[in-house]
């Protein structure tokens, strides 16, 4: 099980966000208050264990939220091939003098945290990845602790793809082929009776099989998690 960053989706287009711009013009259109927010971000990016000269590298503003409903930083991570989004939710506590105090989830996301230097070829991760679950889907990079070593780092996230219903009417294709035509014949209409039939244990029922690659050291962890309908 993995602790990580979420990923969110950010319009590049949207006003105050400049994915490609230097942090300090981001800087500029920011409020005091979130100008604090993101101070107070960053400090608790640089006490997770990232140095100062690493975190202006790697490490970019997207944008600053500061609604009474939605308070977060969303930065953006990057090194080599990879690029993953961070989602900083920002809450608070009052303290013994009544004063409101925040914290930052990230201090959590990304505690006992290093600065990553090397990092396997994404050609490489492909082929980790499929020897790992076979043909894959949905790919996701994220920066954060997986939970069952306590360990930091930077993960991609793969789930297995699930055998489709038209790979299986190609599947029993390829067997009646094999066979006589009369054969053929008799079980290509077998099949459609039993297709008809309602089955039990449908594809939505099994387990997600998923992968989780250390990006790092290249190990795979293959795993399954069930997905409620």
């Amino acid at each position: 099980m993995l602790t990580l960053g979420l990923v969110v989706a950010i319009n590049s287009q949207a006003p105050g966000v400049m994915l490609q711009a230097p942090d300090s013009e981001t800087r500029r259109k920011l409020s005091l208050a979130e100008e604090q927010l993101r101070k107070e971000s960053r400090q608790a990016i640089l006490a997770a264990g990232f140095s100062e000269s690493y975190f202006d590298r790697h490490f970019q503003l997207v944008r600053v939220f500061n609604q009474p409903a939605d308070r977060r930083v969303v930065w953006k991570f990057s090194i080599n091939q990879y690029e993953a989004l961070l989602n900083d939710a920002v809450g608070y506590y009052s303290s013994g003098l009544g004063e409101r105090v925040n914290t930052h989830s990230i201090a959590t996301t990304l505690q006992s945290s290093h600065d990553i230097q090397k990092t396997i070829t994404r050609k490489r991760a492909d082929q980790i990845l499929r020897n790992c679950i076979g043909r894959y889907g949905t790919v996701s990079v994220m920066l954060g602790v997986r939970t069952s070593t306590g360990r930091s780092g930077l993960y991609m996230i793969a789930s297995a793809r699930r055998r489709s219903e038209l790979e299986e009417k190609e599947a029993k294709e390829m067997g009646h082929k094999k066979r006589s035509s009369e054969s053929e014949s008799a079980n290509a209409n077998r099949a459609q009776q039993t297709d008809s039939v309602p089955r039990e244990g449908g594809d939505d029922e099994k387990p997600l099989v998923y992968a989780i690659l250390d990006l790092e050291t290249g190990k795979c962890v293959k795993a399954k998690a069930l997905v409620a309908p």
